[in-house]
């Protein structure tokens, strides 16, 4: 997994509690003929860097979309113009600029068309990375991390890999966020991936864990605390 593609980790849940906001400065981006965007943030902070995040819908397949950006950031000599990765069902493209890293996750859908997120960050904006003061199992590393302040709420969109298992990566954050004052609301299994609900006062807590590879489970958590 290219480490370029950091930024795209997790944003799929970010939407879960995010709304519409104000604009963002960044540089235009291209977009193909028909396609459509919609803000959903302009003010992340994602693994210390200033971004943004909107959605991305084409009726052009993905493929298709895909080989609009290889030639629209075409790039001649040694260094390339755009990257590629996969991830899970997700497909990447993204570019360098100057300023800012481009990046856009895509996956198909239902009649052929397209789906995803166009991501932003701002390279020289000068943020912090946030405290995600959250509890982790041996073997496991913090990939990415999320921060916004959306609709008076605290959102905390978190990646983690780890070498433990889903089930006992489940079992661990059953017993340590009930420890810490956390009630399980809800618990599914969905085609082997595990996905957790639980809430304190103010404060919910969302999970997603599932396998990544042979070796490496990945934990997906978003985190809203609301104002009071």
């Amino acid at each position: 997994m290219n480490k370029s593609f950091v930024v795209s980790l997790g944003l799929y849940l970010v939407i879960l509690f995010s709304a519409g906001s104000a604009n963002a400065s960044e540089t235009p981006i291209e977009l193909p003929e028909n396609a459509n965007t919609a803000w959903i943030s302009s003010n992340l902070n994602q693994n210390g860097l200033v971004m943004s995040i909107r959605t991305f819908h084409s009726p052009d397949s993905v493929e298709d979309v895909l080989g609009f950006y290889r030639t629209a950031w075409f790039k001649e000599g040694e260094i390339p113009g755009f990257l590629e990765d996969n991830l899970l069902e997700w497909k990447l493209i993204s570019q360098m600029r100057d300023t800012e890293n481009v990046v856009l996750q895509l996956k198909p859908t239902d009649n052929g068309g397209s789906t995803g997120f166009l991501s932003v960050a701002q390279l020289h904006a000068g943020s912090q990375p946030i405290d995600i003061d959250f509890p982790l199992p041996e073997s496991t590393e913090e990939y990415a991390t999320t921060f916004m302040r959306e609709n008076n709420a605290d959102v905390h969109t978190m990646t983690f890999i780890t070498k433990q298992s889903v089930g006992t990566t489940t079992a661990f954050y059953l017993d340590q966020l009930s420890r810490k004052g956390w009630s399980k609301a809800r618990e599914d299994d969905v085609k082997g991936s595990r996905i957790l609900l639980f809430n304190r006062k103010d404060d919910r807590c969302e999970m997603v864990i599932q396998k990544l590879n042979e070796e490496d489970t990945v934990i997906f958590v978003n985190r809203v605390k609301r104002s009071v």
